[in-house]
């Protein structure tokens, strides 16, 4: 029998061990995880991600009012699923981040937004309404 054989085979468990069966050079078998809850908390991070990339597609869609042709809606679609995953990962947020951030900047350079100014208070305003 090779090596590559015998690492193949799985271990037989004992019957009252609990937990998938290890391979012989100890690695698990294909399909199981070391962390039995692995992929209930991957899966409902993933699903967490995609809602939530929605709602910033949404938004981006809302500023450029619906204008963006179909390359730019991949890139805003793009953006919103980076900035979603930036939330979660925190090795990779200022990446995240910094790239959709770009991405962004670049939509609005090619869509400028009509006059929607935010209204400001002047210091001379906020002065005056404390009074």
């Amino acid at each position: 029998m090779s090596a590559l054989a015998a690492q193949s085979k799985t271990q037989i468990k004992p019957s009252g061990a609990a937990g998938p069966s290890r391979r012989i050079n100890g690695r698990f078998a294909k399909g199981y995880s070391g962390n039995p809850a692995g992929h209930k908390t991957f899966a409902a991070n993933q699903a967490l991600i995609r809602k939530h990339a929605a709602e910033l597609l949404k938004a981006l869609r809302d500023e450029f009012s619906g204008k963006l042709s179909a390359v730019d809606l991949a890139f805003a679609e793009q953006a919103a699923l980076m900035l979603a995953k930036a939330q979660i990962s925190e090795k990779h947020r200022v990446h995240l981040t910094t790239k959709a951030g770009a991405i962004i900047e670049r939509l609005r350079e090619r869509y400028p937004a009509r006059k929607q100014s935010v209204p400001t208070l002047s210091l001379q305003e906020v002065l005056r309404r404390g009074r």
